[in-house]
């Protein structure tokens, strides 16, 4: 949950390679929505 950034992402947390717990998920040419829809975002998203 992103407080209402990004909708809510459901993505295992795996091992990263500095041994952190996180995800990277790209979001492709569709992008992702941001602040219900405001703008959009096109990039990846990395929680590390």
């Amino acid at each position: 949950m992103s407080a209402g950034i990004f909708p809510d992402i459901k993505e295992p947390i795996r091992l990263q390679p500095d041994y952190a717990l996180g995800f990277v998920r790209a979001t492709g040419d569709a992008g992702m929505p941001l602040y219900g829809r405001k703008a959009k975002f096109t990039s990846s998203i990395s929680l590390e």
